[in-house]
């Protein structure tokens, strides 16, 4: 018997796939609760992004995304366009 690591998505419990990644980055910028949010709805619309969660009072964020729907530099590039900048931790 194998050990799998599940998440828990739109009411399910479900397995993490391989071509998953979780990554952190720094984001200059976001100060506030209403930056916390406009940030984590900006990445869900991507495809591929599955999970994001945000700390704005240490200015991170932590985003689960499938490698094969979207590569890193997106993620870094896209949010230049909101007025912010990403660093990867």
């Amino acid at each position: 018997m194998s050990a799998h690591a599940y998440f828990y998505d739109e009411g399910t419990w479900r397995p993490y796939k391989k071509n998953m990644i979780e990554q952190k980055f720094h984001i200059e910028g976001m100060k506030c609760g209403a930056c916390a949010f406009t940030i984590e709805k900006h990445y869900m619309r991507l495809k591929g992004v599955k999970e994001v969660s945000t700390n704005y009072s240490k200015q991170e964020i932590k985003i689960r995304y499938d490698e094969r729907s979207l590569h890193e530099n997106k993620l870094i590039e896209s949010i230049t366009l909101l007025g912010y900048t990403l660093h990867k931790l």
